[in-house]
């Protein structure tokens, strides 16, 4: 059983702070490094941000662990507004990028009509930044909708992570 690296994550509260990179807000919770699966399941309505392999997937397949029951979750290329259950607690959609260019706007808008009319489900959903970007006037269409942005791990924290290894893993 592997342990999960939480990464290093920017909360925004608009597609514009994402968009700028600003760091007013540095992380979700500024009490807590890393970030705790916990606190992120408090969010109402959030785009999971980063680029190709740093492990948006990843972050949604702990978070489907932490949730036991009232959970929907598919790829974005399978969202059906109609099939989406109505008395479920979450909805988690992974991969809005990987779904065909012609039906992008389609799906996003999909995904922003379910959570208009299901205000108390909470809804996570993964994409790419530079999709964002391209439809950024899309992604601020969605009412109330924010951004959690996935970073590589510093320095700092692979050698704290290190620290905490078998003496042969430091070794390695």
């Amino acid at each position: 059983m592997t342990n999960y690296i939480i990464p290093q994550i920017v909360r925004y509260q608009s597609i514009d702070g994402l968009l700028e990179n600003s760091n007013s807000s540095r992380s979700l919770f500024d009490t807590e490094k890393p970030l705790s699966i916990d606190k992120l399941l408090q969010e109402n309505f959030v785009c999971i941000v980063g680029e190709p392999g740093i492990g948006k997937s990843r972050l949604v397949d702990e978070i489907k662990k932490q949730i036991s029951k009232e959970l929907y979750s598919c790829t974005a290329s399978d969202f059906e507004l109609r099939s989406v259950p109505k008395d479920i607690e979450y909805c988690i959609i992974d991969a809005l990028d990987e779904v065909d260019g012609s039906l992008f706007y389609r799906v996003l808008l999909s995904i922003g009509q379910y959570k208009n009319e299901h205000p108390n489900v909470k809804v996570l959903f993964t994409c790419r930044k530079h999709y964002v970007a391209s439809y950024a006037s899309h992604f601020a269409a969605c009412n109330n909708l924010r951004f959690i942005e996935l970073f590589r791990l510093s320095r700092t924290d692979v050698d704290e992570f290190i620290d905490k290894t078998s003496e042969t893993t430091k070794k390695n």
